[in-house]
């Protein structure tokens, strides 16, 4: 979760600066006066993934540059971010990954917090809200027992994969 979204953030961050020249030394380096600019361009469009969806996206990146090119080496550092997303993994497929992502979306839940729940799957409904405290909002959950409905709904598609 976390060491993926800073992977994809350095990732963009060294598209941006490399689009940009800012290079010293071979190293790619963000002057701190352009620092503010380069954070809201980086989360501009993007999404809240899951371990395994990154694990999926990884692995066909990985996949299509060995089409492309059948002596390619990944990197060091995606190929540990790609161990760590699917360690921590708690969908195991695409299609319970989507149906984890779509039930969690259409019960109301923000993307990031899609995120979290799918990452770290808590079994209870106080345990979810201790996690990620937007999901207490009564207006959304308005009772435990639809929160723990959700958690339920989206555990069968970790336990049948």
């Amino acid at each position: 979760g976390i060491i993926a979204c800073l992977y994809l953030h350095s990732l963009v961050i060294n598209s941006i600066v490399s689009n940009l020249g800012i290079m010293e030394n071979n190293n790619q380096v963000i002057p701190p006066e352009e620092l503010a600019n380069v954070d809201a361009a980086v989360f501009k469009g993007a999404h809240a993934l899951t371990n395994t969806e990154m694990s999926i996206l990884l692995g066909q990146t990985i996949q299509w540059k060995l089409q492309s090119n059948p002596g390619y080496d990944a990197p060091a550092v995606v190929k540990k971010t790609k161990e760590y997303v699917e360690k921590f993994a708690m969908g195991k497929n695409e299609e319970s990954t989507r149906a984890i992502r779509g039930t969690l979306m259409e019960r109301g839940c923000h993307e990031y917090e899609m995120a979290i729940v799918a990452n770290l799957m808590p079994e209870e409904a106080q345990e979810a809200k201790v996690l990620v405290p937007s999901l207490a909002d009564p207006a959304r959950f308005p009772t435990e027992e639809d929160l723990q409905d959700m958690l339920e709904e989206i555990r069968q598609y970790r336990e049948y994969q």
